[in-house]
């Protein structure tokens, strides 16, 4: 039993460090690429540090990712 919770503990441990160096390298990323950048869409334009455009592009995506399966969701429910 004693095993089980060092074990538990030393991977938490790892997933921690994980965690860390995956956050430290983006921000790295991040402060590296701060230039701005010009961006059009539609009507709309702007200058945002080159950092941002695949992080809303992600963030984006991931919003319609989420309205799609809910949109499916709401069809499968019988009424």
């Amino acid at each position: 039993m004693n095993a089980e919770k060092k074990a538990g503990s030393v991977m938490a441990q790892v997933k921690f460090v994980a965690v860390v160096v995956v956050i430290v390298l983006i921000m790295i990323i991040m402060f590296q690429n701060i230039e701005p950048t010009p961006c059009k869409v539609l009507f709309w334009s702007a200058q945002i540090p080159l950092f941002l455009l695949p992080l809303v592009a992600f963030c984006a995506g991931g919003l319609g990712a989420l309205l799609v399966l809910r949109l499916l969701r709401a069809r499968r429910r019988p009424q």
